[in-house]
């Protein structure tokens, strides 16, 4: 899974990097990025919702339910921030879906053999 850190900060959009990873290096390197950017800058992060990410979000927000004191994440929080899944992202995701479906599929061709005969 690839992942990219973006801030945008007015009047600046700054791409940083893209990572692979799961578990505990996901939430090492978010905890890093919102250090590196200033913590008290950030109010948002929005990364895919995959499951290892959503369990980063409940991590760094200080929400970890996890029973286990091994597993227990033990670094800095961030209860202010906003953790959110992409909208843009998922809407990609059901559209792909949707149109994989055979009668979708097919009326979409369709469409696109009128278009082409009316050009």
């Amino acid at each position: 899974m690839l992942h990219d850190f973006t801030a945008i900060m007015q009047p600046i959009r700054v791409f940083d990097r893209v990572f692979q990873g799961h578990g505990k290096f996901i939430v090492e390197v978010l905890s890093k990025e919102i250090i590196k950017l200033g913590k008290q800058k950030v109010v948002a992060v929005v990364t895919d919702h995959a499951a290892n990410m959503k369990n980063a979000w409940k991590k760094l927000a200080g929400d970890d339910d996890q029973q286990d004191p091994e597993k227990q994440y033990t670094g800095e929080t961030f209860p202010w921030i906003l953790f959110e899944g992409c909208k843009a992202h998922a809407i990609d995701l059901a559209a792909k879906d949707i149109c994989a479906k055979t009668t979708i599929s097919d009326c979409l061709k369709s469409c696109v053999e009128v278009a082409k005969f009316f050009r």
